[in-house]
Parts: structure tokens; sequence; C-alpha cells
């Protein structure tokens, strides 16, 4: 499965600390990547599951897909695990996500059962405030996304390999702001068909 598009882990920032005379000092261990992988590590069976965090499978036309999350420790973090490639990740403080209120990141790539078809999995994280929200594709389709598992989202779609399917923008019904248009930036350089 080739990646469309990343989501990846906001920038890891890391600062020295004070260590002990003579020794080098530690390096501390960024929240968000440790969060990370305490989740991949849950997914896979090699750590128990925590309290506050929670582990979603789904099956694709035959393919198995994991997605978890943990809101707690100031941090809400979403990692997804798409079948035969490795996971990819993002986390946001709740303030970022209140300000923001959705953020959208896409996977796609071909089925492995079948050579033509292929799946697109649009993903993301969603404040509480979003009462609905769908996902408007190139191809002039849209996908309404379900927001029972919020703060995370998952929906996916069967697409044709030869043709180049992506998230264009996203609209949402949010609370005291009415209805919201946010242009999302999809398809590496490929233009979108005009829909009427």
């Amino acid at each position: 499965m080739r990646r469309v598009a990343v989501a990846a882990i906001v920038a890891l920032g890391v600062t020295g600390c004070a260590g002990r005379s003579g020794s080098r000092p530690a390096q501390p261990v960024d929240p968000r990547l440790a969060r990370v992988t305490a989740l991949a590590a849950e997914v896979s069976g090699r750590r128990p599951v925590q309290p506050g965090d929670v582990i979603l499978a789904r099956s694709f036309a035959g393919e198995r897909w994991q997605y978890a999350y943990s809101s707690r420790a100031g941090l809400i973090c979403a990692v997804i695990l798409p079948p035969q490639t490795s996971f990819q990740a993002r986390c946001e403080p709740p303030s970022r996500l209140r300000r923001r209120v959705i953020f959208v990141s896409e996977l796609g790539g071909p089925l492995a059962a079948s050579g033509d078809q292929g799946v697109l999995a649009v993903y993301g994280l969603v404040a509480p405030t979003v009462r609905s929200a769908s996902i408007h594709l190139s191809d002039c389709t849209r996908l309404d996304l379900g927001l029972r598992s919020r703060p995370v989202f998952w929906q996916f779609r069967r697409i044709s390999v030869e043709r180049r399917v992506f998230p264009t923008d996203i609209v949402a019904a949010v609370r005291g702001r009415g209805r919201i248009q946010i242009q999302l930036g999809g398809g590496s350089g490929v233009s979108p068909r005009r829909c009427g």
C-alpha cells in the first residue's frame, strides 16, 4: 500500500535537562512520541489498554484496519494502523483541537485481493462542537462522516487505483459557528474535477 498523505506527529522539540556531574544529560522523551508509542503497543497487544485509551477495529474489503486514540494528560492522540504498512499518528492538545475544530488526513492504495481496486481511508480528530461533517472528494462524490467514535473519525471508500481520488474540502455544522467549509490540501498537484 502506498502512502498518499501522512498525518505526521507534530514537530517534536527536545530540550536538555540537567544531569549529574560528569554524566551526559538525559534527553527527555517528548510526551506526544511516548503516547503514540504506547498506543501502538496497546493495539499490537504488547501492552494492556490504559484507562482513557480506546482501540477500534474494522474490516474493509477483507482487510483489517485498527484505530486507537487516547485522551488524557493534556493530549488527544490518534494512531491509525492500516494493513500491510506502518502506522501513522497525530497528537494535539485539546486547546488546539477546540481552535481548529477538525484535523483530516488520508491514506490510499491498492487492495491486496484486487489489482484494479483500491481503498481511500479518511480519518482524523474532531472537536465536540462539530454536529455533523462531510468530506467532498475530487471525483465529485462525498463521504458523510460518522462521528459516534469522536474525538476520532474514520471513513472508507473503495476506489479505482487508476483514478486518483482525494479529499478536496470538508463541510461541517459547528455549534455556535454554523456551517463552515475548510479547503484541504490533498491531491499533490492533481486538479479535482469541476463539480456542478
